[in-house]
């Protein structure tokens, strides 16, 4: 049969796309070409080793900003090996560019529709910060799409949720600077009714480790049981609130008690329409009136509330220093960076995360906005929000390299020193990045960044 399905697959795949490709399964498949001979798009997949083509499989369409994607295949892969998922990731999304990248799904999701068994009613997108706003538009836009699992992102402004016709699952770093967003997205999708969830995990902006997404597909695979209960499926759903009821508890023992809550309070949605879930409903009040306890949740809560008025005030000050790139606005960012530093250093680690989700947020905003502009006709406007992001993120070594380069335009071997010192103070030591930068030849061979870049590389 192994040789059987090889062969059938073998054909199928050389027919579609013209290449002698043999699919494993178990086994990430990278940079397979779409069937089309004027389009060069490629795509890597994953399939369960208990693949057969007499089945219907669900399927995840996964989206990675930088369009590798076998990254974003990679981190669900245990997810999929274990309830038996196919995995697609696209290598030709841009981030970015919604309308283009929902043209690169529908040729994808046709090309594979017409490779493999599809189960129609579980058909999932997903994706990762700007790919995780192209699987939530698709998820607005198509009326089949089963649920979208959403990590460091939430919804496109241009297709925000309507129609309750998806299942939401958020996934998110508690020091992400999109946290409040997906608290904000999911808090509104769940008070209009939509079937949400949201997963929160120890990092920043990046791809959720494999663990967190395995416990986002278990949430689906709950729902789909549970939709389809029978005496086989009854165990499998009480052994898998056990291991739930596992994991709260270990929450609570790291102190951990916010997370704990929204773990049993998802257990109580999820459960009670085959269990007795008063016993959980109580439990979230013990922790809610235990003293201990109690400080960790307000200090959150206090943090989230400070966040959100100062994200607020960020934004405002921001758009009016798009309109005319003041330099001498510079040293009020210059005094926000030390407080948001001071929050980072701040002995309460509910502010540190705080801290730390600002600093992500002014550094991303204002590498968006550099990606706006060329040197050429905003060489004014780049230097300023270059500088804006060595403010934001003094290790933001690229800033630094594009402030000395746009000061040697302008021939400011002042500008260009002062800041080739601040990269070198901040930690920054790849020489053959430094020497390899183009547009600081004639700073490079002066006496004085000579002497600069001896007293810190040598």
């Amino acid at each position: 049969m192994k040789t059987l399905l090889s062969f059938i697959l073998l054909c199928s795949v050389s027919f579609a796309t013209a290449q002698n490709l043999r699919l494993q399964k178990k086994k990430v498949i990278d940079s397979i070409t779409i069937s089309n001979d004027s389009i060069s798009e490629s795509y890597s997949i994953y399939l369960p080793s208990n693949f057969s083509l007499e089945s219907k499989w669900p399927v995840i369409f996964i989206f990675e900003p930088d369009g590798i994607g076998r990254r974003g295949v990679h981190f669900f892969s245990e997810a999929a090996e274990k309830y038996g998922y196919i995995l697609v990731g696209s290598n030709s999304v841009k981030d970015g560019k919604l309308e283009p990248n929902l043209q690169v799904y529908n040729r994808l999701s046709n090309e594979i529709q017409n490779l493999f068994p599809i189960d129609d009613s579980r058909i999932y997108t997903a994706g990762f910060s700007g790919g995780a706003r192209l699987a939530s538009s698709i998820g607005v836009l198509s009326k089949d799409i089963a649920g979208v699992i959403a990590i460091g992102g939430g919804f496109s402004a241009s297709f925000p949720p309507r129609k309750n016709t998806f299942a939401f699952v958020g996934v998110v770093g508690n020091t992400d600077f999109n946290y409040v967003e997906l608290l904000n997205t999911t808090s509104f999708l769940k008070r209009n009714k939509f079937d949400t969830e949201l997963f929160v995990f120890e990092g920043e902006h990046e791809w959720a480790p494999a663990s967190v997404l395995t416990r986002a597909i278990e949430s689906i695979e709950l729902k789909q049981k549970i939709k389809n209960i029978n005496v086989q499926n009854n165990d499998l759903v009480r052994k898998q609130y056990e291991e739930d009821y596992q994991y709260a508890s270990v929450l609570l023992k790291e102190e951990k008690p916010i997370r704990a809550i929204e773990e049993l309070e998802r257990m109580q949605k999820n459960y009670r329409v085959l269990f007795e879930t008063d016993s959980l409903k109580d439990k979230v009040k013990a922790i809610k009136r235990n003293k201990v306890l109690r400080k960790f949740i307000v200090a959150d809560r206090n943090a989230i509330s400070l966040e959100k008025t100062i994200r607020f005030n960020y934004l405002e000050y921001f758009k009016e220093d798009l309109e005319n790139f003041e330099m001498d606005n510079l040293g009020w960012w210059d005094e926000q960076s030390k407080v948001i530093k001071g929050y980072i250093n701040d002995p309460d680690a509910a502010k540190q995360r705080m801290g730390k989700r600002l600093r992500g947020m002014l550094f991303t905003l204002g590498n968006e906005t550099a990606g706006l502009f060329n040197v050429e006709k905003n060489k004014d406007r780049l230097l300023y929000l270059n500088i804006f992001m060595t403010l934001a993120n003094p290790r933001a070594y690229d800033a630094y390299l594009e402030v000395m380069k746009i000061s040697m335009i302008d021939v400011n071997y002042e500008m260009a020193l002062y800041y080739a010192e601040e990269l070198f103070k901040n930690g920054f030591k790849n020489r053959e990045k430094l020497y390899a930068k183009e547009g600081i030849s004639l700073l490079r061979i002066t006496p004085e960044f000579r002497e600069l870049a001896s007293k810190y590389l040598d």
